[in-house]
């Protein structure tokens, strides 16, 4: 009977509150893959962080060393327990955006049945090369990545799971940052290897202490590709995880977005990204003939948005979107 009514509440989120609504659908997502990924002391290690905010799995990984190896479906990756970003959420719950992972999975299986030559993806804020290896799980061969990842820490682990996959002749790594204009910008990094921003995103909008500032290279996406010798029509897939650069980056990048498919994009809008700014976004989709494949969150949702209309007079600015143009 519990079980039931506990169901027929996480199905009907009118009989309660959106926002607590939300938080238990957040938390019965949280209990499920951490469940599935460490049995009975993943239902612990949730009880005890809701209760005093410590992480038991964590913890059992810190006391084993620094660098964590973890077998993935298809590729294998070195995850450091002690950087509270990307590495601790794989391991505490196995995945991460499964979800859109899954779904980009899906297009780029099209996509490479589409294209008969190489596959070049574009990755702005590649990170510890978690999504490249995702992709490269479909790509194989076809595959050729241009990782851009400011972050020095970031790119030192990413070069070494790029290694351990044997995947380095598919990937080119770049220690810089894609921006409005190409010039030594500061790059302001926070506690999660995943959060850094730089020095022109309203930082007012980001909860995460800055522990320290860089400076980084910062290219407009076309001196980039220029430098790269590819033209727009060359770059077939686009993943973006720029902590509040979208519009910037999407700006720079609208001669690749609106050239001839067929083209893959998925990127991360953040709550620093205005809402005027996030409807030139969609809105540029929607000119350049896109179509809408996924809208979710953080693995927690799938949610129903079929057109850029209901996306523009949506009331939530920070979600997961994949859009395609010309795949079959």
């Amino acid at each position: 009977m519990l079980k039931r009514f506990c169901n027929k509440l996480m199905n009907e989120p009118k009989t309660i509150p959106s926002s607590l609504w939300y938080h238990l659908k957040r938390q019965k997502s949280q209990i499920s893959k951490k469940f599935r990924e460490h049995g009975l002391f993943g239902i612990y290690d949730h009880l005890v962080q809701l209760i005093t905010n410590k992480e038991p799995i964590i913890d059992s990984y810190q006391n084993k060393g620094e660098l964590i190896k973890k077998t993935f479906d298809g590729f294998e990756m070195l995850l450091n327990p002690f950087d509270y970003g990307v590495s601790t959420s794989l391991l505490t719950y196995g995945s991460r955006e499964e979800i859109s992972a899954e779904v980009l999975q899906e297009y780029l299986s099209k996509l490479k049945k589409q294209l008969p030559g190489k596959i070049n993806v574009l990755e702005a804020g590649a990170n510890i090369g978690h999504y490249i290896l995702t992709e490269k799980v479909i790509l194989g061969d076809k595959g050729y990545f241009l990782a851009i990842e400011p972050s020095p820490d970031n790119v030192e682990l990413m070069k070494k799971n790029i290694e351990l996959n044997n995947y380095s002749e598919h990937v080119e790594i770049d220690q810089v940052a894609l921006g409005p204009e190409t010039k030594k910008a500061t790059l302001n990094l926070s506690e999660r290897s995943n959060l850094h921003f730089l020095d022109n995103i309203d930082s007012i909008q980001h909860s995460y202490e800055i522990k320290d500032q860089i400076e980084v290279q910062c290219y407009h996406p076309m001196d980039y590709l220029e430098e790269k010798g590819l033209s727009p029509e060359e770059i077939h897939v686009i993943r973006m995880d720029v902590q509040g650069q979208e519009y910037e980056l999407l700006k720079g990048l609208e001669k690749v977005v609106r050239a001839p498919g067929p083209r893959l994009i998925f990127i991360e809008t953040h709550l620093s990204v205005k809402q005027n700014e996030l409807d030139w976004i969609l809105s540029l989709f929607e000119d350049s003939n896109y179509d809408i494949v996924s809208v979710a969150s953080e693995s927690y949702s799938r949610y129903n948005k079929n057109s850029f209309s209901e996306l523009k007079n949506w009331n939530q600015r920070s979600y997961e979107l994949i859009v395609q143009k010309n795949i079959n």
